[in-house]
């Protein structure tokens, strides 16, 4: 725990530690000054650290690393979740307990500035991919799409998200939006008879968006801008690579 830098804290600092349950206090004592500054100073790491108990304790007893890479399986997993709601809460819990790894990470020095844009990137990635498997395998199995491999729904599907800006550069920050350019291949993806492409890929990326983006008792998940397609604001929406 000398690794971790202590400071002293009041108010929302004392009100996080006294809320934070006789169990967790315990544990969580060798880190109590360090704890209680994060909580004095924001608001939304306090309120995770409270609902997250079980992550805050993860975080000091295993690293980091461990309950990070926890946070992003089940964030893949959650590509193949029952329906729509359950998909968005998934994707928020899970944003809002890898955004606390991150930023204790960050705080505490335990990772440098890179591995910290990196891991940013990494969410930002895994949350894009679990919501473009999910719609994909959502349209197959209304059958709209005929799937190749509904177990890996992306490879042959003909759409394609390109990150721009610093979701491309790999350097997302904790603010970040993300910068898509929204392609498909008309001759490549399985189309059911009498679909029509450019109408679905466009309906199919506004859900995108909407599963990404919409705030919910749980917040938002990431926000999604498509501003930088060719065209800009006035171009299409998706389009077709030939």
């Amino acid at each position: 725990n000398d690794i971790l830098p202590q400071a002293s804290a009041m108010g929302a600092g004392q009100l996080f530690w006294d809320d934070v349950g006789d169990a967790a206090r315990a544990a969580l004592l060798p880190w109590q000054g360090f704890l209680r500054a994060v909580a004095e100073g924001s608001p939304y790491l306090r309120h995770v650290m409270l609902h997250n108990t079980e992550c805050l304790l993860a975080i000091v007893q295993r690293g980091p690393e461990v309950p990070l890479a926890d946070c992003m399986q089940v964030i893949t997993r959650a590509s193949s979740a029952s329906d729509q709601p359950e998909l968005m809460t998934v994707l928020r819990r899970e944003k809002a307990r890898a955004a606390l790894i991150i930023a204790l990470a960050d705080i505490a020095g335990l990772w440098t500035v890179d591995r910290v844009v990196e891991a940013l990137t990494m969410l930002g990635d895994t949350m894009l991919s679990s919501t473009v498997n999910w719609l994909l395998r959502d349209a197959h199995r209304t059958g709209k799409l005929a799937l190749a491999d509904e177990d890996n729904p992306a490879p042959g599907s003909g759409y394609v998200a390109l990150a721009m800006g610093k979701h491309g550069a790999g350097e997302l920050n904790y603010s970040s939006d993300i910068d898509l350019i929204i392609l498909y291949d008309p001759e490549t993806a399985p189309i059911a008879e009498g679909v029509e492409p450019s109408i679905f890929f466009v309906r199919m990326t506004k859900r995108l968006v909407q599963i990404l983006q919409d705030v919910t008792e749980d917040g938002y998940g990431l926000r999604v801008d498509l501003r930088l397609r060719p065209d800009g604001a006035s171009g299409l929406l998706v389009s077709p690579l030939t």
